[in-house]
C-alpha cells in the first residue's frame, strides 16, 4: 500500500514497499516515509500520511549584487538566516540558484510534503508541484516572517534546471554592469517566480532559500 492508503477504517496509514508489519504512524522512519512521530494527528511537524512540511523563504534586507560568493555564499547566506531565527533545520538550507554547472534539481531533495512559508502559508504540495510552473503562494515571506516586494537572483527555470546561455555573473562571483545574471519576480505564482529577465549582475535582489534533510 502506499502512504496515503488507508488500513480498514482506521487512522493509521500504511507505506509501501515488501516489509510486512511496517506502517505510517508505527515510529519508524522507513523508506518511503519522510517523517513518522507515532500519531496520525495532521496539525504537527509530521503529517499523518508520514510527509513533512518543508520551510521556504526569501532572504531579508540586506539584499544581494550578483556577487555573493557562488553556491557557497548564497547557502550561507541562507543557513546563516535561518540559524539566526531558530528555523527547523538551520543549517541545512540551500538557495534556490544555478551557476554554469549546478543547478537546485540536482543538489536539492525533491520534498514528498508540501514546501510552506515561515508564516504556514502553502506554496506547493510537493516537488513536482512546485516544478510545475505555477506557485499556490508566491515566496514573498522572509526569514523573519514579514512580507517583501522585492527581485530575486536565480538563473534558474521552472524546472530547478539552470538557465542555458548565461553568464551567472560569473558563477555569482561578480557584480559589475558589463555582466548579466537572470533575476525573478518575488511576488509571482507563475513562471516568473524564479525565469523572470536578465539583469546586469550589479543589480540588488535576494535570494530563495529551502529547507533541505
Amino acid at each position: 500500500m502506499s502512504a496515503g492508503e488507508t488500513l480498514g477504517s482506521s487512522d493509521t496509514t500504511a507505506t509501501s514497499g515488501d516489509l510486512p508489519g511496517l506502517f505510517c504512524g508505527d515510529g519508524v522512519v522507513n523508506e518511503d516515509e519522510e517523517c513518522d512521530d507515532g500519531n496520525v494527528l495532521d496539525g504537527d511537524a509530521c503529517r499523518n500520511d508520514c510527509t513533512r512540511r518543508w520551510i521556504v523563504f526569501i532572504t531579508s534586507e540586506p539584499l544581494k549584487q550578483g556577487k555573493f560568493n557562488g553556491i557557497t555564499g548564497a547557502d550561507y547566506e541562507c543557513r546563516h538566516r535561518a540559524t539566526n531565527m531558530f528555523l527547523p533545520n538551520g543549517e541545512r538550507y540551500m538557495a534556490w540558484v544555478s551557476t554554469s554547472v549546478v543547478q537546485p534539481a540536482d543538489r536539492m531533495y525533491h520534498a514528498r510534503g508540501p514546501y510552506v512559508l515561515v508564516n504556514g502559508q502553502q506554496v506547493a504540495a510537493n516537488w513536482d508541484a512546485l516544478t510545475s510552473g505555477t506557485l499556490e503562494h508566491p515566496i514573498n515571506v522572509t526569514e523573519q516572517s514579514e512580507t517583501v516586494d522585492v527581485a530575486v537572483w536565480t538563473g534558474t527555470d521552472i524546472t530547478g534546471m539552470r538557465i542555458p546561455n548565461t553568464q551567472h555573473c560569473s558563477d555569482w562571483t561578480y557584480n559589475d554592469t558589463d555582466q548579466t545574471g537572470w533575476l525573478a519576480d518575488g511576488t509571482a505564482t507563475d513562471a516568473f517566480w524564479t525565469r523572470g529577465v536578465e539583469a546586469i549582475c550589479g543589480a540588488s535582489a535576494a535570494i530563495y532559500c529551502f529547507e533541505q534533510p
